[in-house]
């Protein structure tokens, strides 16, 4: 090579990589893995030959970013996480939670199952959006006439102020359309206005945004790549290791992609959750390891799969679940416990207010169990609904055998009273007793004795409960593994995936 060219290379190879260094990339690859929860959800990252680290969403998220969106009363924009389900906590009609629960779902599976009642009837027909029998996203008149099956897709329908919702994020993530003057909702969706009419007063909005399950997650993902470049300082990431659960249908699982897919991420692999799961913890490359068992409770459901590990290849041979069992049915049960004592003392239960109530939507982490699902009840983080929460975590640490709660009354006292563990796992027993079944059907579907699993995998947080894990060990006899953080687990295993 002519040795001024050769100079002249040298130096625009160093003015490049000057200008990269500026920007705050580092020369080497990132592995992005990215999970995208019912409750909350989270990303991680792995460069170069570094370890896994999961990013941390600046504010009061932390390293679990919770799985809501809501229109903010005094701007109309869209907040996401800890800031959104404040809002859901007082305006359940202006945000949208529990969206992983119909991804994917059409028109007429609408309103059944999948926590589908707890919208209040807001699951309507988007007017928009159309997918075929594989959840891809079909347009043009061409492609829907030949296309028999196409159905609209299920849709939240939102309070929206007017001018709101039209900013970049939610012109990324929204279908063209989505926003509808109050005026003109009857002739446009008689199923919504029929859902508006149903939530009374705190539907009233001067216009409505159809908001499908896609479109949320969307705002999500769009919310951990930007902690996410933060972190690292630069955006030279557009691909992610994706994750999805082991049950999801293809419809569910087009819809996950497609949320990446409008955030401007690729999925460059999807990964069934229980196998991140076990990722996480190098189980794939332990050759003494054949069956794993990963215990997946959240904030609603509780999913236990059984894993059959390969060298090459890491497969679900068994799976079974409850979904309507998680954190949120806890803080229930433990609530009606709280309620009893409460009206043993003369306290009106429904005049029991959660003193922490204001502090707690704008606290600096997360709870376990579920925050974040619990923020779609009218009533979240309010009442003794939030007081048990609060307890439940408290029992969290094994030592602790009474807590002492208290809740303001309606006439300006306050109430304290004392719960003790026992009372609690009384209380509960019918509930704790149903978390062992999935764990029996889903090793009867893998033909597996519970003695020939060798490791258990805990994620999710509801995973983290002292009683929960009590009823596996003893079942198992074994070791739990739960060193990474159970809420975090998935994204970390992702984030370890070498392709």
């Amino acid at each position: 090579m002519n040795k001024k060219v050769a100079v002249g290379v040298a130096g625009g190879v160093v003015v490049v990589a000057a200008v990269l260094a500026a920007l705050g990339f580092q020369g080497r690859a990132l592995v992005v893995g990215m999970d995208l929860g019912t409750t909350y959800s989270t990303a991680a990252y792995r460069r170069g030959h570094e370890g896994v680290r999961v990013v941390v969403n600046g504010g009061v998220d932390g390293r679990a970013t919770a799985s809501v969106i809501a229109l903010a009363p005094a701007t109309g924009e869209f907040v996401v996480g800890r800031a959104a389900a404040a809002v859901a906590a007082r305006h359940p009609w202006a945000a949208v939670f529990d969206a992983k629960r119909v991804l994917g779902r059409r028109s007429d599976g609408a309103g059944a199952g999948g926590g589908a009642g707890r919208q209040g009837g807001r699951l309507v027909r988007h007017r928009v959006g159309m997918r075929n029998a594989f959840g891809k996203v079909v347009s043009g008149a061409a492609a829907l006439a030949r296309c028999h099956a196409c159905e609209p897709e299920v849709a939240f329908l939102v309070a929206a102020p007017a001018g709101g919702a039209r900013g970049r994020l939610a012109s990324r993530c929204l279908d063209a359309g989505s926003l509808v003057p109050a005026a003109e909702l009857g002739a446009v969706s008689p199923a919504a206005a029929a859902a508006v009419a149903a939530g009374g007063a705190a539907a009233v909005a001067p216009a409505y945004l159809f908001v499908t399950p896609t479109a949320a997650g969307c705002m999500v993902v769009e919310t951990l790549m930007a902690a996410l470049a933060a972190e690292v300082g630069h955006r030279q990431f557009s691909s992610a290791v994706v994750t999805i659960p082991a049950d999801f249908s293809a419809a569910s699982r087009q819809c996950t992609v497609d949320a990446y897919a409008r955030a401007g991420i690729t999925a460059r692999r999807v990964l069934h959750e229980p196998a991140a799961a076990a990722m996480a913890y190098g189980l794939h490359v332990r050759p003494a390891v054949k069956h794993v068992l990963v215990f997946d409770m959240g904030g609603g459901t509780l999913d236990v799969s059984v894993l059959f590990m390969q060298p090459a290849a890491i497969t679900v041979i068994g799976a079974a679940g409850d979904g309507h069992l998680g954190g949120q049915d806890v803080d229930d049960c433990l609530a009606d416990v709280l309620a009893g004592q409460a009206a043993a003392a003369g306290v009106a239960p429904a005049a029991c207010g959660d003193p922490d109530a204001d502090a707690d939507a704008t606290g600096s982490a997360p709870p376990a169990g579920g925050a974040a699902q619990n923020a779609g009840a009218a009533s979240a983080g309010g009442g003794l609904r939030g007081v048990a929460e609060r307890v439940k975590i408290a029992f969290g640490n094994a030592s602790v055998s009474e807590v002492t709660w208290h809740c303001n009354t309606d006439s300006g006292t306050t109430f304290s009273s004392v719960v003790t563990r026992q009372q609690f796992y009384a209380g509960c027993d019918a509930l704790f007793t149903r978390v062992m079944a999935p764990v029996t059907e889903a090793l009867d579907a893998a033909n597996v004795a519970a003695s020939e699993v060798d490791e258990i995998v805990l994620i999710g947080g509801s995973s983290r409960l002292t009683r929960v894990q009590e009823l596996l060990a003893a079942h198992f006899a074994r070791r739990l593994h739960w060193t990474i953080d159970p809420d975090l687990a998935v994204a970390y295993g992702a984030a370890s995936v070498i392709d």
